[in-house]
């Protein structure tokens, strides 16, 4: 059986997150591991026909926006055609379809196309021609991680990797983490139930070397943790902001409270900060990452549904920990849940972008693929660059590859 997710090898001693209390719960005592990653939504389409609908031409190519002497490919830019675009899944059981969502620099447009099952990919530099390159992986239950990919050397590398089978998924991410100059990769998922894992991969010439663990997570589960990497000490060396529990998991039948912990990369591991609550809007935003305003400071950006209407957050790196960013503050009139969240440079401005999408009518249907710009003032629930695809089944689960 094949499942995405990724499994990796441990190479060496890994370090174990030192935070405050309450993280020094024992990872061993009895915990829900069983959550699944990704959430569903039932569609108020009714019973839709299992027939695929066609797959739109390819779009032109508009001329790029990319300003003169800018270095680095376009966040997102997945057609090379200088704005940043995005990739989601949705579907649920055999009815899946793969959205591919070309930026023309005011709108998106959407192809969509019939995927054999949920899959997972990630994008960046890896092989330095100033291109990104598309990776994928899978994971099979016994220890095996398989990576793919079209745009590298090689086509597929087998490596190994042992996952709890009871929450067999993992998640890969780019980044430079070790500071050489070439985009790696990093990995978590659950080798021990109650602890997430996380590996770096490091980039060989442009191949992926056996994984080796940095860092080990206690009281959590896969499920429950969000890792974004960027640079926030600016040195050349790629970090963490992991958001996990702050009670760890044992009270499941009240609401989960999350904070952040900022792990800081060595270049052969992370050294943990303290783990701490900067909001409570971390509970149930969704969290990305990005250069947001263009002064190659990276921020973490939290984006859902306040008490008046769409909402966005935003953290700095702070000394050994993330604090609230008050200059990063948004809202909008609309309303509904934010189903999931990515980023990209949608208008080739070289200012990171979000893009999103939310439940409309009481989470029963989509309402549309929307952009959060920082150049903007506030969050205008009004612009939709294009209407999110039907689901063809009864519910779907829905997220955008690259995002979690």
């Amino acid at each position: 059986m094949t499942l995405a997710a990724v499994a990796v090898l441990v190479v060496g001693s890994a370090a174990t997150l030192a935070v405050v209390q309450p993280w020094d719960d024992d990872p061993s005592s009895d915990r829900d591991t069983t959550a699944e990653p990704r959430d569903s939504a039932p569609s108020d389409q009714g019973e839709q026909s299992t027939e695929p609908e066609p797959v739109p031409s390819e779009p032109e190519v508009s001329a790029t926006p990319t300003p003169p002497g800018a270095s680095g490919p376009v966040t997102a830019d997945l057609n090379g055609d200088g704005y940043g675009d995005a990739a989601a899944v949705i579907g649920s059981g055999d009815i899946i379809d793969r959205v591919v969502l070309s930026s023309t620099g005011t709108s998106f447009k959407v192809g969509r196309e019939p995927a054999a099952a949920f899959d997972d990919r990630t994008w960046a530099d890896f092989d330095g021609d100033g291109a990104l390159d598309e990776i994928s992986w899978s994971y099979q239950l016994g220890g095996g991680l398989t990576i793919t990919s079209e745009d590298m050397d090689f086509r597929e590398l087998n490596l190994r990797l042992r996952l709890d089978e009871r929450q067999p998924f993992v998640t890969l991410k780019p980044g430079d983490f070790d500071g050489d100059g070439a985009v790696d990769l990093v990995a978590y998922g659950v080798e021990h139930p109650g602890t997430v894992s996380v590996w770096v991969i490091r980039n060989d010439d442009g191949r992926f070397s056996a994984p080796e663990e940095w860092m080990r997570v206690p009281s959590t589960t896969y499920a429950l943790t969000t890792v974004l990497p960027a640079d926030f000490t600016g040195d050349g060396l790629t970090d963490l902001a992991v958001r996990v529990p702050m009670d760890g998991t044992r009270q499941r039948r009240d609401p989960v409270r999350f904070g952040f912990s900022f792990l800081l990369s060595t270049g052969s591991a992370f050294i943990p900060g303290p783990l701490e609550r900067p909001t409570a809007f971390a509970d149930d935003a969704e969290a990305v990452v990005g250069d947001f305003t263009g002064d190659g400071t990276p921020r973490v950006l939290l984006i859902g549904a306040g008490r008046r209407g769409i909402e966005v957050t935003g953290l700095r790196h702070d000394g050994e920990r993330l604090v609230l960013d008050r200059r990063i503050a948004a809202r909008g009139d609309g309303d509904g849940e934010i189903v999931d969240a990515v980023v990209s440079d949608v208008d080739g401005d070289r200012d990171d972008d979000v893009v999103y999408t939310t439940y409309a009518g009481r989470g029963r249907e989509y309402g549309g693929f929307r952009v959060l710009s920082l150049g903007r003032p506030s969050v205008d629930p009004r612009d939709v660059w294009a209407p999110t695809p039907r689901c063809r089944a009864r519910a779907c689960s829905f997220y955008f590859q690259n995002s979690y």
